[in-house]
């Protein structure tokens, strides 16, 4: 099936990342309410490190961004 531009995948980092600036948030205060260092948020953000779930938890939640599981009928 051929995608259409909509349905373009983007990695995680990049949707965080444009999420991020479209609401206009920091990176210092997202990594302050996700409980994780400055350092830590920047270089997960450009891929460079992973952070734990809890964090990308919080993350998600600060951007209001909803995870929904992928169904296994895709």
């Amino acid at each position: 099936m051929k995608q259409t531009k909509k349905q373009q995948k983007i990695s995680l980092t990049t949707m965080v990342r444009l999420e991020r600036k479209k609401r206009r948030i920091t990176q210092d205060k997202i990594a302050a309410q996700a409980g994780i260092s400055h350092q830590t948020y920047v270089q997960f953000e450009v891929g460079r490190r992973n952070i734990g779930y809890k964090a990308l938890m919080e993350v998600f939640n600060i951007l209001e961004i909803e995870v929904t599981p992928k169904s296994s009928e895709e």
